[in-house]
Formats: structure tokens, C-alpha cells, sequence
């Protein structure tokens, strides 16, 4: 897995996609434009995708979930397409990491 990028969260939504229109993008093949919605609260991310796209969490099918970061030994790990991303915990910061 080579990483493509780094976006740090802000509180509340942030939308994540194909799309550069999103907080959150995830380059790569068959990736739509908006994938879902990653909501920051406090700590803690919550994944919430949307219906009928085909993104997988840890290999099964998504719902919305909150997502385990790094700062575990298996952070969860959200795939579409060719591309994914895993949450990075870094003191109080919350990031997504993309490959």
C-alpha cells in the first residue's frame, strides 16, 4: 500500500469522494464522486456512506460506524475502488491517510 495523501479533520462533517469538491479526496479507478461523510466529534470519526456505493470496511460491507484509528494495533481500514484511507490519531489531531 503506497499512501497518496493526508487531510486533517475539522469538527463536524467532512465529506470524502472522488470529487475535488470534497474535504476528503480519494484519488483512484471507479471511486465515485462522493463516497460518504466522515463526522468528527470530539475523538472519535464516524463513517457514514452513502447508499449503494460499494465501500467495504476491514473487507465487509460498510455501514455507518465509528472508525478505530492508528493509535489501535488494527485501525479500521474503509476500501472503494482502487483507493482506501485509515484514520491517523496524533495527540488531538485526527487525520485520514489515503492510498
Amino acid at each position: 500500500m503506497s499512501y497518496s495523501g493526508l487531510t486533517w479533520l475539522r469538527v463536524g462533517a467532512n465529506t470524502i469522494g472522488g470529487d475535488t469538491t470534497n474535504n476528503v479526496r480519494l484519488p483512484g479507478r471507479d471511486v465515485p464522486a462522493k463516497v460518504g461523510i466522515l463526522v468528527r466529534t470530539g475523538n472519535a470519526v464516524r463513517f457514514e456512506p452513502i447508499l449503494g456505493v460499494p465501500v467495504t470496511i476491514d473487507s465487509q460491507p460498510a455501514r455507518a460506524m465509528t472508525l478505530l484509528t492508528d493509535a489501535v494495533p488494527k485501525p479500521s481500514v474503509v476500501t472503494v475502488g482502487t483507493a482506501g484511507f485509515k484514520i491517523m490519531q496524533r495527540v488531538d489531531s485526527l487525520g485520514v491517510r489515503t492510498f
